[in-house]
């Protein structure tokens, strides 16, 4: 497991002006296709088969993630992913284990003897961001201003996103923020819009997860806005709903905090 990060993190050098390209290209796509843990399929194919839509498997439209999880495992995500919409564009020729063996993939990723027991996913160091010879986080202050979007897969409580349009595998997370308790149609998206301007850290994302990354992530931190609270002494996160709560964004996906 050691050997195989290791690996990675020795190519992720190498793969600056590929993974550039890549990130490039994330909006460029219009022609989402459904998603394996292995291999990009065609449009209105899934991971076991059946077609899109498929009512014994939860699946509403061809637009949402499906209630039921890829081999009943919440680790792996919906069974079935969007083919058409914002999230399926982002999601287009995504693999949910970059292309391994399902085993290996959580041999890799996956640390059973995190949160005392309970298991949690090995996320890389300083913040997901590619690291400088020094060993400091490749990132800078950005001004994110009146009418930028942006979204996330993941709840109000997180504090990274990315520009609107930027592909799931571009964001090298894991398959499980894909996954919704409250709404699994939506596939945990929530999109949103600056209000008033505000600063975040912002760099291209290291690859992890067997995804690609380098694409951009916006880090929302305390520190950088006048007024914030610190709500966590440890990594200075500024949660997402802060944000909603003192309206410096609105949301363009969620009722309540609907932009008019």
């Amino acid at each position: 497991m050691q050997f195989r990060k290791s690996m990675i993190s020795l190519t992720a050098g190498a793969l600056l002006l590929a993974g550039a390209a890549f990130a490039d290209a994330t909006s460029a796509s219009a022609a989402p296709a459904s998603t394996t843990d292995g291999t990009a399929i065609t449009v209105g194919a899934t991971t076991d088969g059946s077609t899109t839509g498929d009512p014994t498997d939860g699946h509403r439209s061809p637009g949402e993630c499906s209630e039921a999880d890829f081999r009943d495992d919440s680790r792996l995500g919906p069974r079935k992913l969007p083919v058409t919409g914002e999230v399926g564009r982002e999601l287009s020729h995504y693999q949910r284990t970059g292309g391994e063996p399902v085993q290996q993939f959580l041999d890799t990723w996956w640390d059973p003897s995190a949160r005392s027991g309970q298991g949690g996913w090995q996320y890389p160091p300083k913040d997901g961001y590619l690291i400088n010879p020094d060993g400091t986080p490749q990132r800078t202050v950005t001004s994110l201003t009146p009418g930028l979007e942006f979204d996330r897969f993941g709840g109000t409580g997180g504090n990274f996103a990315s520009p609107e349009g930027t592909k799931y595998a571009a964001r090298a997370i894991p398959p499980s923020n894909l996954d919704s308790t409250t709404d699994p149609g939506s596939c945990n998206y929530h999109a949103y819009r600056v209000l008033q301007t505000f600063s975040v850290y912002s760099g291209a994302i290291r690859p992890w997860f067997d995804q690609p990354g380098y694409g951009q992530q916006y880090q929302v931190v305390s520190a950088l806005i006048p007024g914030a609270p610190v709500v966590d002494p440890v990594s200075d996160a500024l949660p997402i709903q802060w944000l909603l709560d003192n309206q410096l964004i609105c949301s363009t996906t969620d009722a309540a905090y609907l932009c008019q």
